[in-house]
Protein backbone atom coordinates (compact mmCIF):
# COMPACT_ATOMS: atom_id res chain seq x y z
CA UNK A 1 0.00 0.00 0.00
CA UNK A 2 1.23 3.50 -0.84
CA UNK A 3 -0.10 6.31 1.05
CA UNK A 4 0.22 10.23 0.58
CA UNK A 5 2.20 10.57 3.30
CA UNK A 6 6.22 10.90 4.62
CA UNK A 7 8.25 10.24 7.43
CA UNK A 8 11.02 12.62 8.87
CA UNK A 9 13.51 11.90 11.35
CA UNK A 10 16.49 13.67 12.82
CA UNK A 11 18.97 12.78 16.08
CA UNK A 12 17.61 15.38 19.04
CA UNK A 13 20.81 17.61 20.44
CA UNK A 14 18.39 17.60 23.62
CA UNK A 15 16.21 14.39 24.71
CA UNK A 16 12.37 15.63 23.88
CA UNK A 17 13.32 19.13 22.16
CA UNK A 18 12.64 18.69 18.25
CA UNK A 19 15.92 19.82 16.07
CA UNK A 20 14.43 21.58 13.60
CA UNK A 21 13.33 18.84 11.59
CA UNK A 22 12.87 20.02 7.78
CA UNK A 23 12.32 17.93 4.14
CA UNK A 24 15.90 17.21 4.07
CA UNK A 25 15.62 14.53 6.56
CA UNK A 26 13.11 12.52 4.67
CA UNK A 27 13.19 8.43 5.56
CA UNK A 28 12.62 6.22 2.54
CA UNK A 29 9.64 4.35 3.92
CA UNK A 30 7.91 1.47 2.49
CA UNK A 31 4.49 -0.39 2.77
CA UNK A 32 2.69 2.50 4.94
CA UNK A 33 3.52 4.59 8.13
CA UNK A 34 0.99 3.31 11.58
CA UNK A 35 0.56 5.78 14.11
CA UNK A 36 -1.45 5.59 17.66
CA UNK A 37 -1.55 8.61 17.71
CA UNK A 38 -2.87 9.16 21.58
CA UNK A 39 -1.57 5.99 22.88
CA UNK A 40 -0.94 5.60 26.50
CA UNK A 41 -2.20 3.57 29.66
CA UNK A 42 -5.88 4.38 30.35
CA UNK A 43 -7.30 4.56 33.71
CA UNK A 44 -10.98 4.91 35.48
CA UNK A 45 -12.70 6.58 38.71
CA UNK A 46 -15.50 3.94 39.70
CA UNK A 47 -17.53 7.01 41.21
CA UNK A 48 -20.55 5.74 43.02
CA UNK A 49 -23.56 6.37 42.02
CA UNK A 50 -27.53 5.97 41.30
CA UNK A 51 -27.46 6.67 37.89
CA UNK A 52 -26.46 3.86 35.53
CA UNK A 53 -22.50 4.72 33.90
CA UNK A 54 -19.59 4.36 33.85
CA UNK A 55 -16.84 6.37 34.88
CA UNK A 56 -14.50 8.73 33.00
CA UNK A 57 -11.44 6.89 31.44
CA UNK A 58 -8.21 9.35 31.75
CA UNK A 59 -5.03 8.59 29.96
CA UNK A 60 -2.36 8.48 32.58
CA UNK A 61 0.44 8.38 29.91
CA UNK A 62 -0.17 10.06 27.09
CA UNK A 63 2.37 9.25 24.06
CA UNK A 64 2.21 8.12 20.22
CA UNK A 65 3.55 5.10 19.05
CA UNK A 66 5.18 4.38 15.64
CA UNK A 67 6.11 1.87 13.22
CA UNK A 68 7.30 1.77 9.57
CA UNK A 69 9.69 0.10 7.21
CA UNK A 70 12.58 0.64 5.57
CA UNK A 71 14.42 -1.28 2.96
CA UNK A 72 17.84 -1.08 4.01
CA UNK A 73 20.89 0.53 1.77
CA UNK A 74 23.81 2.35 2.02
CA UNK A 75 24.63 6.28 1.91
CA UNK A 76 26.18 5.55 -1.72
CA UNK A 77 29.30 7.01 -0.31
CA UNK A 78 31.83 4.96 1.36
CA UNK A 79 31.92 6.19 5.32
CA UNK A 80 28.69 8.42 4.98
CA UNK A 81 25.94 7.09 7.53
CA UNK A 82 22.89 5.99 5.65
CA UNK A 83 20.02 8.52 6.39
CA UNK A 84 18.18 5.87 8.46
CA UNK A 85 21.18 5.94 10.71
CA UNK A 86 19.73 8.16 12.99
CA UNK A 87 16.81 5.52 13.84
CA UNK A 88 19.80 2.59 14.52
CA UNK A 89 20.67 5.10 17.11
CA UNK A 90 17.67 5.69 18.70
CA UNK A 91 17.09 1.22 19.16
CA UNK A 92 20.09 1.41 21.02
CA UNK A 93 22.87 1.20 18.28
CA UNK A 94 25.62 3.19 18.75
CA UNK A 95 27.39 4.45 15.61
CA UNK A 96 31.23 4.26 14.36
CA UNK A 97 32.23 6.04 11.66
CA UNK A 98 35.99 4.71 10.42
CA UNK A 99 37.97 7.39 7.89
CA UNK A 100 41.13 6.58 9.19
CA UNK A 101 42.13 4.08 5.44
CA UNK A 102 40.93 5.56 2.25
CA UNK A 103 39.36 3.20 0.31
CA UNK A 104 38.10 0.80 2.97
CA UNK A 105 35.71 3.34 5.31
CA UNK A 106 33.16 1.95 7.29
CA UNK A 107 30.22 2.97 9.11
CA UNK A 108 29.61 0.41 12.20
CA UNK A 109 26.32 -0.06 14.42
CA UNK A 110 26.85 -2.21 17.33
CA UNK A 111 24.21 -2.47 20.23
CA UNK A 112 24.72 -0.75 23.60
CA UNK A 113 23.23 -1.10 26.84
CA UNK A 114 24.28 2.25 27.74
CA UNK A 115 21.39 5.31 27.42
CA UNK A 116 20.34 5.10 23.59
CA UNK A 117 19.96 8.70 22.05
CA UNK A 118 16.75 9.87 20.48
CA UNK A 119 15.17 10.92 17.66
CA UNK A 120 11.87 13.53 16.57
CA UNK A 121 9.27 11.70 14.10
CA UNK A 122 7.48 13.66 11.66
CA UNK A 123 4.36 12.61 9.38
CA UNK A 124 3.49 14.55 6.80
CA UNK A 125 0.00 13.50 5.69
CA UNK A 126 -1.69 14.30 2.89
CA UNK A 127 -0.66 17.67 2.23
CA UNK A 128 -2.87 18.95 5.29
CA UNK A 129 -1.84 17.10 8.23
CA UNK A 130 1.20 17.14 10.32
CA UNK A 131 1.82 14.80 13.63
CA UNK A 132 5.51 15.03 15.41
CA UNK A 133 7.00 13.49 18.18
CA UNK A 134 10.19 13.41 20.48
CA UNK A 135 12.19 11.70 22.75
CA UNK A 136 11.28 8.30 20.68
CA UNK A 137 13.23 4.99 21.33
CA UNK A 138 12.20 2.46 19.15
CA UNK A 139 13.03 -1.38 18.85
CA UNK A 140 14.39 -3.12 15.29
CA UNK A 141 14.22 -6.10 13.45
CA UNK A 142 15.86 -7.32 10.13
CA UNK A 143 14.05 -9.38 7.31
CA UNK A 144 15.60 -11.10 4.96
CA UNK A 145 13.07 -12.46 2.38
CA UNK A 146 12.98 -9.71 -0.36
CA UNK A 147 15.07 -7.19 0.78
CA UNK A 148 16.83 -6.56 3.91
CA UNK A 149 14.14 -4.62 5.10
CA UNK A 150 14.72 -2.94 8.68
CA UNK A 151 11.15 -3.34 10.77
CA UNK A 152 11.28 0.09 13.55
CA UNK A 153 8.66 -1.43 15.78
CA UNK A 154 6.82 -0.06 18.98
CA UNK A 155 8.41 3.50 18.74
CA UNK A 156 7.71 5.58 21.53
CA UNK A 157 7.88 9.60 21.99
CA UNK A 158 5.34 12.31 23.76
CA UNK A 159 1.94 12.94 22.25
CA UNK A 160 2.22 16.28 20.44
CA UNK A 161 -1.61 17.35 18.97
CA UNK A 162 -1.67 16.67 15.44
CA UNK A 163 -2.51 19.66 13.37
CA UNK A 164 -3.14 21.04 10.24
CA UNK A 165 -0.13 22.06 7.46
CA UNK A 166 1.13 21.24 4.06
CA UNK A 167 3.91 18.85 2.88
CA UNK A 168 7.68 20.45 3.33
CA UNK A 169 8.65 22.71 0.53
CA UNK A 170 11.84 20.68 -0.20
CA UNK A 171 11.92 17.38 -0.41
CA UNK A 172 15.43 15.80 -0.99
CA UNK A 173 16.34 12.22 -0.19
CA UNK A 174 20.20 12.31 0.97
CA UNK A 175 22.41 9.32 1.64
CA UNK A 176 20.47 6.90 0.11
CA UNK A 177 21.33 4.26 -2.72
CA UNK A 178 18.91 1.81 -4.19
CA UNK A 179 18.56 -0.88 -2.21
CA UNK A 180 19.03 -4.54 -3.95
CA UNK A 181 16.71 -7.70 -3.37
CA UNK A 182 18.25 -10.70 -2.28
CA UNK A 183 19.19 -12.77 -4.52
CA UNK A 184 22.52 -14.58 -5.40
CA UNK A 185 24.13 -11.66 -7.40
CA UNK A 186 23.53 -9.16 -4.65
CA UNK A 187 23.51 -11.27 -1.36
CA UNK A 188 27.13 -12.57 -1.86
CA UNK A 189 27.86 -14.47 1.49
CA UNK A 190 25.66 -16.05 3.96
CA UNK A 191 27.33 -18.72 6.32
CA UNK A 192 26.27 -19.97 9.57
CA UNK A 193 28.86 -21.94 11.39
CA UNK A 194 31.15 -21.76 8.07
CA UNK A 195 28.83 -23.76 5.42
CA UNK A 196 27.79 -20.94 2.63
CA UNK A 197 23.46 -21.38 3.63
CA UNK A 198 21.19 -21.29 -0.20
CA UNK A 199 18.98 -19.03 2.53
CA UNK A 200 14.64 -19.19 1.28
CA UNK A 201 14.48 -15.92 4.06
CA UNK A 202 15.05 -15.25 7.78
CA UNK A 203 15.06 -12.79 9.98
CA UNK A 204 17.01 -11.07 13.59
CA UNK A 205 15.02 -9.52 16.21
CA UNK A 206 17.14 -7.05 18.64
CA UNK A 207 14.97 -6.92 21.61
CA UNK A 208 15.43 -3.98 23.67
CA UNK A 209 11.42 -3.33 24.34
CA UNK A 210 10.38 -0.14 25.24
CA UNK A 211 7.62 1.55 27.41
CA UNK A 212 6.99 5.31 27.82
CA UNK A 213 7.25 6.49 31.67
CA UNK A 214 5.64 9.23 33.14
CA UNK A 215 6.28 10.10 36.29
CA UNK A 216 6.80 12.92 38.93
CA UNK A 217 10.36 14.58 37.35
CA UNK A 218 11.04 12.49 34.32
CA UNK A 219 8.86 11.77 31.33
CA UNK A 220 10.49 9.50 28.86
CA UNK A 221 11.02 6.29 26.50
CA UNK A 222 13.38 3.30 27.71
CA UNK A 223 14.65 0.12 26.89
CA UNK A 224 14.49 -3.02 28.07
CA UNK A 225 17.00 -5.74 27.89
CA UNK A 226 18.46 -6.24 24.18
CA UNK A 227 18.53 -10.21 23.99
CA UNK A 228 19.30 -10.66 19.72
CA UNK A 229 17.27 -13.94 18.51
CA UNK A 230 16.92 -14.59 15.14
CA UNK A 231 15.60 -17.31 12.10
CA UNK A 232 17.28 -18.35 8.94
CA UNK A 233 15.17 -20.80 6.50
CA UNK A 234 17.63 -22.81 4.22
CA UNK A 235 17.99 -25.58 1.85
CA UNK A 236 19.20 -28.56 3.92
CA UNK A 237 22.87 -29.47 2.84
CA UNK A 238 24.70 -32.40 2.53
CA UNK A 239 25.18 -33.50 5.84
CA UNK A 240 28.18 -35.45 5.25
CA UNK A 241 29.26 -31.68 5.36
CA UNK A 242 27.24 -30.53 7.81
CA UNK A 243 25.72 -31.39 10.23
CA UNK A 244 23.37 -28.89 11.63
CA UNK A 245 22.11 -31.06 14.60
CA UNK A 246 25.09 -31.78 15.96
CA UNK A 247 25.09 -28.18 16.08
CA UNK A 248 22.14 -27.51 17.56
CA UNK A 249 22.57 -30.17 20.56
CA UNK A 250 22.95 -28.79 24.07
CA UNK A 251 22.90 -31.61 26.55
CA UNK A 252 26.31 -32.17 26.61
CA UNK A 253 27.79 -28.66 25.86
CA UNK A 254 26.43 -25.46 23.94
CA UNK A 255 28.12 -25.35 20.30
CA UNK A 256 29.29 -21.76 19.20
CA UNK A 257 29.74 -20.71 15.93
CA UNK A 258 29.63 -17.67 13.79
CA UNK A 259 26.92 -16.00 11.36
CA UNK A 260 27.42 -13.79 8.28
CA UNK A 261 25.72 -11.75 6.17
CA UNK A 262 26.93 -9.87 3.20
CA UNK A 263 24.50 -7.77 0.91
CA UNK A 264 26.07 -5.72 -2.40
CA UNK A 265 29.01 -5.67 -3.96
CA UNK A 266 29.47 -1.63 -4.81
CA UNK A 267 31.64 0.34 -2.07
CA UNK A 268 29.19 2.48 -0.35
CA UNK A 269 26.00 0.25 -1.10
CA UNK A 270 27.37 -2.84 1.02
CA UNK A 271 25.85 -4.04 4.33
CA UNK A 272 27.48 -6.70 6.12
CA UNK A 273 26.22 -8.41 9.23
CA UNK A 274 28.35 -10.53 11.64
CA UNK A 275 28.32 -11.98 14.84
CA UNK A 276 30.73 -14.49 15.98
CA UNK A 277 28.93 -16.40 18.82
CA UNK A 278 25.68 -17.52 17.58
CA UNK A 279 23.98 -20.40 18.85
CA UNK A 280 21.74 -22.56 17.10
CA UNK A 281 18.66 -23.68 19.27
CA UNK A 282 15.94 -25.49 17.53
CA UNK A 283 15.78 -26.67 14.11
CA UNK A 284 13.03 -28.50 12.05
CA UNK A 285 12.50 -29.40 8.27
CA UNK A 286 10.65 -27.54 5.96
CA UNK A 287 9.81 -28.57 2.23
CA UNK A 288 11.17 -25.93 -0.46
CA UNK A 289 10.12 -26.59 -3.94
CA UNK A 290 10.42 -30.24 -3.49
CA UNK A 291 14.01 -30.05 -1.80
CA UNK A 292 14.45 -30.91 2.02
CA UNK A 293 14.66 -27.53 4.05
CA UNK A 294 15.81 -26.61 7.50
CA UNK A 295 14.30 -23.77 10.24
CA UNK A 296 16.81 -23.04 12.26
CA UNK A 297 16.74 -20.86 15.64
CA UNK A 298 19.56 -18.50 16.35
CA UNK A 299 20.81 -16.83 19.66
CA UNK A 300 22.83 -14.21 19.31
CA UNK A 301 25.18 -14.34 22.58
CA UNK A 302 26.89 -11.64 20.64
CA UNK A 303 24.82 -9.70 19.74
CA UNK A 304 25.29 -8.91 15.73
CA UNK A 305 26.42 -5.96 14.28
CA UNK A 306 25.71 -3.59 11.23
CA UNK A 307 28.18 -2.70 8.97
CA UNK A 308 28.28 -0.28 6.35
CA UNK A 309 30.86 0.00 3.76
Amino acid sequence: MKLNSILLAMLEVSEGVDPGVDGTHVMETVDGISVTQYDGEKVTRNVDSVIPSVGPEINKSPHSTWSFNIDAAGSGTKGTAPAFGCLLQACGFVETVDTATPGSETVTYELSHNKSKTVTLVRHTGGKMIQKTHGVRGELSIDFNQFVRMQFGNCKGSYVRPSPGGNPVTIAYSNYADPLPINKDNTVTVELGGQALKMTGGSINFGGGVNHRNIPNSESSAHGDFEPTGQVTFIAPDIAAKNYFADAESHNGVTEQAFKLVHGTVGGNIIEIVSARVQLSNISESDIDGDVGFQADIRFLEAPKLIFK
